[in-house]
């Protein structure tokens, strides 16, 4: 018999887990885990980017309510800062009648894009751009860096330490673009088994709008690509309607809630 063909998205769903998976699951310590509908990238760290739980279908209470105890058993006197994250709609009133319970409470959402190939470039390549070839220290704080700055959070140096772990793991493909000199731009190609997932994507704040988060974001990918033969692209943002999403050919296929302690 055929298999029932899977929603877009789950499909979302299951590429954001494994991604997080292969992030995560290289650190020290960090719990990788599926159980039914729940999966599970926790590393036990300050930063809520590395400890992620992950629903792709509804579920009755009493299983929620058993995935709900699972976290809390996994995250006691660790870190308090995780995500809970799923499909928009996973979370129906009674789910979040659960969680509120539970001072589970929605942070943000994210949309799931994907693309069967990247659209061609619609700039001129940034010829000023030359872009890393090796991983030295410098390197991995200088992406570290970026990312932490793009995203309008304090650059702390504790952060490439961790970063550090997944950028060397063989199945990821990180890019800083430098000009000049300078470390301006950073994306990372994650190989998954059906698709290229794109994380960890910035450009300098005073930098941003002159091609060099396309140019960068592209140079990953044609990485990826090279090793794999994959063409498939997927990632997930909070700024869907960017222009550079458009430029890239990416398509909205699924909203996603992100819950937590609110601290």
């Amino acid at each position: 018999t055929m298999a029932a063909p899977v929603s877009p998205a789950k499909q979302s769903a299951r590429q954001i887990a494994d991604a997080f998976q292969i992030i995560s699951g290289t650190l020290p310590g960090a719990e990788v885990m599926t159980d039914g509908a729940l999966r599970m990238a926790y590393a036990g760290t300050p930063s809520p980017f590395f400890n992620y739980f992950l629903l792709d279908q509804n579920l009755p209470l009493d299983e929620l309510r058993r995935h709900l105890g699972q976290i809390r058993e996994t995250t006691e006197g660790r870190s308090p800062q995780w995500v809970l994250l799923g499909p928009e709609e996973v979370f129906g009133a009674a789910a979040c009648e659960a969680l509120e319970a539970r001072e589970i409470l929605p942070l943000f959402s994210v949309t799931g894009m994907f693309a069967e190939r990247l659209a061609p470039p619609g700039l001129v390549p940034q010829e000023s751009l030359s872009f890393s070839t090796h991983w030295s220290r410098e390197e991995i704080s200088a992406f570290t860096r970026i990312n932490m700055l793009a995203n309008d959070m304090p650059a702390d140096d504790g952060e490439a330490s961790v970063t550090s772990y997944f950028l060397l793991d063989p199945r990821c493909y990180p890019v800083v673009a430098y000009e000049s000199g300078e470390a301006v731009s950073a994306a990372l190609a994650i190989l998954l088994n059906d698709c290229i997932y794109l994380a960890w994507i910035g450009t300098l704040p005073e930098r941003q709008g002159r091609g060099y988060g396309e140019a960068t974001i592209r140079e990953a990918v044609r990485r990826a690509q090279a090793a794999s033969g994959h063409e498939a692209v997927s990632l997930h943002t909070a700024e869907p309607d960017r222009g550079l999403m458009r430029q890239l050919g990416l398509q909205p296929v699924a909203r996603f809630q992100g819950f937590g302690h609110a601290l």
